[in-house]
Order: C-alpha cells, then structure tokens, then sequence
C-alpha cells in the first residue's frame, strides 16, 4: 500500500492510500473461502459450491465487502505506521472513477489529539472540603429533581413558528459532533424531488449503528438498514424507503403540505408513515451518511407507550403498500432469506446489492 501524505497543518491531517488491485482480489479469495462452506445452491452438497460459481453469485456483493475490509485494514495501518491518535473517527472517501480491478485511492482525513504533557502533581497538597446542607437547600434540590422529570407533550405543529426553508426534527436523546448538519443541508442542493434526509445514528453504549435508513422486509414490516454493525459506508448519499424522526430535515414548504406529521401515532410509525407519503407522490428519501450523531436509543419518556396501537395502525395503512416495495427492494425472499443467514461480514454488501439504485 502505498501512502502520500497530502496536509499536515496544526492537528489535520489528510493522506492519499493508494490500495493495490491485488490486494483487494486477495480479500475477495479469503472471503471466498470463508462463506463457502455456508453457501447452498441446488445441484450441489451443502459447503461444495464451486468457488467460480459463488463469485458468480455474489461477485458484486463480495467485491464490495473486499474493498471495504481492505480501506479499513488501510486506515487502521495508516494509523498504527504513522502513530497517529485520531480525535474523531477518520473522514474516508474513494477516489472517483474506481473500477473493478484497478488500484483504489482513498482520501483520509482526519484530526488528531494534541499531546499534551504530563503535569507535575509531586508538590500538590490536596485540600478536604465538609458542606453541611440544611433542610431549605434539601427542599430546593427536591424541587429541581422533580421540574426535571416533568413529562412534555409534543408540539406537532410547531413548525409553522420556523421562520427557515428547512426543518430540522431532532430528538432530545442525542449527542451532537461538529460537521453533523452541512451533509444534511447539501443533500437538498444536490437531489431534486427529495423528501425526508435522515443521517447516520449510531448507539451512545457501543458506538454500532442503529440507523442508516429504513428498508421493508417480504412481511412489509420496517427494518432499520444495518442496525448493529459497524460497516463505514463509502457513498455519501443511500436513497432509502423511510429515514427515523429521531433526526431528519425536510423543506418546511413539503412538511406542511403533507399535513407534518400524522397525530394518529403517538411516538412510534408517524416518522413511515410520512415517508411513505412522500414516496407515494414521487420524492425520494435520503440518508447523509456524512452526517452523524450518537443516539440514547428510546429514551424519551412515553416512547414504547403506545407501540401496539402504532403498530397496528400502521399495518392497517401501509402493509399492503410496504410488501410491495419490499418485492422491488429485494429480488425474492430467498435472496433477503440468504441474506439474513449469511455470515456478519458479507451480511451488508449483500443488501445493498439487491437495491441496484445504490450503485
């Protein structure tokens, strides 16, 4: 691999990784090697399809997941090589005009942690200080902690007091990094037709994602893509059936015109149900993959109150609308079957591939 460093000013850094075709082939036979013996096709034992034949099957798919495994090995090398302690996780992007079977360039960019030298504590003394609290500062607390568990009823329509051209819906359970909105904002210049932005949403406890967008399984029940891997996707932009309100922008023009937010649902299905809407007038929902927060996930006070009554609402409405985009988002059941059967690491690149839109 063979690596130029492009910037290096104050803590940013950036570096071109230029990732041998080889080697991205080589990844592509180990990952052969591993699903083979999962791989079921019909004229063969189960474990004894041939290799040319699962690269048939799931060339595209294996491909992808290649390239991804050899960018992160890369970065992670980058890093080792260098010494280099990131502050944020690395900013990734392949180079334009990648093809199968040529060399891949990948820009990273990054900051890092200032070093910072150890202070000197052998001549510090450390000071015991005793508060007493009386009777009217315990009555105070009391009365902070209680004004602080209030429960607060949702303001649905108080978006008509936004004075912008985009909304912006966020929870109050999320953790906010800088650069998280201008990839939200972007998406609107850049797409016409477009409805709901969602971002990537990933979990405060373990840092796995809980939301890159909304997909339908074969029974028309929603699913968020991805949920509970650590996959950094390469594109900026994934063209998705629905995105959480949890954070999301819309034009505020569309949101009204819509009628916002059904006050049918109560904290659950009223974030579908909108896109759907969208959908079924011709706009397109996206997730801003460039864009990410951490997620406190259902945290909100009230938020599984109501699930059954959403749910059932929700299948009344749009089950028969959701079964058939999920027939256009997946080939066939057997394929989203294999798919949640087949091994963690080729799990995702196999779903983006039945979406051929993604590419």
């Amino acid at each position: 691999m063979k690596t130029v460093e492009t910037e290096n000013e104050g803590l940013k850094r950036a570096f071109m990784l230029t990732i041998p075709a080889k080697d991205i082939e080589a990844h592509v036979d180990r990952e052969v090697k591993r699903i083979a013996p999962q791989v079921r096709m019909p004229g063969f034992r189960p474990g004894k399809v041939p290799p040319n034949l699962i690269r048939k099957m799931h060339g595209e798919s294996l491909q992808q997941e290649a390239l991804s495994s050899a960018v992160q090995q890369g970065v992670q090398t980058l890093l080792t090589e260098k010494k280099i302690r990131p502050a944020m996780q690395p900013e990734v992007e392949l180079g334009e005009g990648y093809e199968h079977g040529k060399d891949a360039e990948v820009k990273v960019r990054l900051e890092t942690l200032p070093d910072v030298p150890a202070p000197k504590i052998d001549k510090l003394a450390l000071e015991r200080l005793t508060v007493e609290a009386d009777d009217s500062a315990v009555d105070a607390q009391i009365k902070t902690l209680a004004s602080s568990q209030k429960n607060w009823t949702d303001a649905k329509k108080g978006h008509k007091a936004a004075t912008g051209d985009l909304l912006c819906l966020c929870n109050s359970d999320l953790i906010f990094f800088p650069g998280w909105l201008p990839p939200m904002v972007t998406a609107f210049d850049r797409y016409k037709a477009i409805g709901m932005v969602g971002n990537l949403q990933r979990r405060v406890d373990n840092n796995w994602i809980d939301h890159l967008g909304v997909f339908f399984l074969p029974n028309g029940m929603p699913l968020h893509v991805a949920q509970n891997k650590t996959y950094v996707p390469v594109l900026r932009y994934l063209p998705v059936s629905a995105v959480t309100a949890a954070c999301c922008m819309i034009r505020k023009s569309l949101f009204q015109e819509f009628g916002g937010f059904s006050d049918d649902y109560l904290n659950g299905f009223e974030d579908t149900d909108l896109c759907l809407r969208l959908t079924q007038a011709g706009y397109q929902n996206y997730v801003a993959t460039r864009s990410e927060v951490r997620h406190h996930i259902s945290a909100s006070p009230g938020r599984k109150t109501k699930e059954n009554q959403n749910l059932n609402l929700f299948c009344e409405r749009w089950l028969a609308v959701t079964k058939v985009i999920a027939e256009k988002e997946a080939a066939t059941w057997d394929t989203f079957h294999y798919i949640l059967q087949a091994p963690q690491f080729v799990r995702w690149p196999l779903l983006l591939q039945t979406w051929s839109r993604f590419f």
